[in-house]
């Protein structure tokens, strides 16, 4: 990585401990088809937005030590 990387990286990783959220991304994933059947008819089960519930998947992972 260059070091704007690191510095870059590390300023994100510092916000998203802190709670703060920058500007939301659209992105695309290319996931099974089943598997993103499973995953959003789990998270209705519980009441949660399936993708609220990626994106805290996604800040459990990298808050792993």
């Amino acid at each position: 990585m260059k070091p704007e990387q690191v510095v870059k990286f590390l300023e994100d990783f510092r916000q998203l401990i802190g709670g703060k959220d920058s500007a939301k991304k659209l992105i695309s994933l290319r996931v099974p088809g089943n598997l993103l059947s499973a995953f959003k008819q789990k998270a209705q089960n519980k009441n949660i937005k399936y993708q609220t519930q990626i994106v805290s998947l996604m800040r459990a992972w990298i808050k792993e030590p």
